[in-house]
């Protein structure tokens, strides 16, 4: 997984919404393979920071995962599995 910026727009507000996804994705793949909870929710975290994120905010449990992710510029989004 590729993850390019191609616009100042969507380095802003799509971005967030595909790292965010990307990051859920691994997280999701993480817990069906057995991993530990905090280690999925640290995961989350330093993809989101690695990708530019000023704050992540993740939570997990086995059955659910969900983090909000907020940009430099203020954007901020939710997504949940």
């Amino acid at each position: 997984m590729e993850l390019y910026l191609e616009s100042e727009t969507e380095s802003g507000i799509y971005a967030a919404d595909r790292i965010l996804s990307i990051a859920l994705d691994i997280a999701e793949k993480m817990l069906e393979k057995g991993a530990q909870v905090q280690r999925v929710e640290d995961t989350i975290v330093k993809i989101c920071l690695a990708y530019g994120a000023d704050q992540v905010e993740p939570f997990a449990i086995t059955s659910l995962v969900q983090a909000t992710v907020r940009m430099p510029n203020g954007y901020h989004t939710t997504q949940l599995r």
